[in-house]
């Protein structure tokens, strides 16, 4: 026995035509109205269908339809969910936005620079780009600064008072942030007053890590952390610290 699956779509009134393109959008299922106007043809089958405006349409009697196409007040209501529909859609979306932002950067041997933020999605690491500008322009976006961890045995005062030394003989325009470990594994990150603003080198690193330890030290573009010398747009809320989370927590 052979079983066949039929699609069943269905003949609208010319006043109703435009439920069709309505079901067919994704754009409805965010759209409170829009879900309004199919629980409004029948609620019950709304429910029996999963809420699925195209299975819904297909089982409507022919009956209903004649019956909502002399009802002003749907008819109505039809017409004015379809506007609004076909206004968002000639507006210009993220995509078209983004690219008009960024596309003098999609030029072959471009050279860029850029965020990047690692993403865990079902355990995977994924990395995503963020303010995307040319090399030449990267020093106009990003603050440097210089990066350094503190084990709690090396966060003595004698040992501060050496880093502070080598900071001071080195003097410049990077932002200096100290990673300060907590007693529970935890990080808290103190940004080093403006007096303490470094030339980054690898000399400078390699005698700052003479001092608390080998690969201690490391040097970014910035980590969206406050700057003393690039006015910025940093995140809304973003303290002057952070504490990194536990991973065993």
């Amino acid at each position: 026995m052979n079983i066949r699956s039929f699609y069943v779509t269905p003949t609208l009134p010319e006043e109703l035509k435009a439920l069709k393109d309505i079901a067919m959008n994704l754009w409805f299922s965010w759209n409170w109205e829009a879900v309004r106007l199919f629980i409004r043809i029948d609620a019950d089958l709304w429910e029996q269908v999963y809420q699925n405006p195209m299975a819904m349409l297909g089982q409507v009697p022919q009956s209903r339809y004649k019956q909502l196409a002399q009802d002003d007040s749907f008819v109505a209501n039809v017409d004015r969910v379809y506007k609004e529909m076909q206004e968002y859609m000639a507006q210009k979306k993220w995509f078209e936005r983004a690219y008009e932002e960024k596309k003098d950067l999609l030029v072959e041997d471009t050279i860029v620079a850029c965020h990047l933020k690692v993403n865990f999605r079902d355990d995977k690491p994924t990395l995503i780009a963020e303010n995307i500008v040319l090399l030449e322009e990267a020093e106009k976006h990003f603050a440097t600064a210089l990066h350094v961890r503190l084990s709690r045995a090396k966060q003595e005062v004698s040992t501060l008072h050496k880093v502070a030394r080598i900071l001071g003989r080195n003097s410049g325009a990077s932002d200096v942030y100290l990673h300060c470990e907590l007693a529970d594994g935890g990080e808290i990150i103190v940004h080093a007053t403006d007096a303490c603003r470094v030339t980054l080198s690898p000399e400078l690193e390699m005698e700052v890590e003479e001092e608390t330890g080998l690969n201690t030290v490391f040097s970014s573009l910035g980590m969206g952390l406050p700057s003393h010398t690039l006015p910025r747009v940093i995140e809304a809320d973003v303290p002057r610290w952070r504490r990194r989370k536990d991973p065993n927590e």
